[in-house]
């Protein structure tokens, strides 16, 4: 019983995966560039059966590694 407390609290801290919409508010980057960036793997994205998603701690890292090149 414990262990399942725990794993619900893990759960509850985590963030939620963000929609591509979330990415293009937290990076200005224009939706269309963003799907260009998808289909060419250009940045991480989660795919769950049809849909797209975006780890926010990904898309932070792959912010910094564009700055830094």
């Amino acid at each position: 019983m414990e262990e399942r407390k725990s794993s619900k609290i893990s759960q509850q801290k985590m963030e939620r995966l963000w929609l591509i919409e979330d990415v293009r508010e937290f990076t200005s980057i224009p939706i269309s560039t963003l799907k260009l960036y998808v289909a060419t793997n250009q940045i991480p994205s989660i795919k769950i059966g049809r849909h797209r998603r975006f780890d926010p701690d990904e898309i932070r890292k792959w912010i910094k590694r564009k700055n830094a090149s």
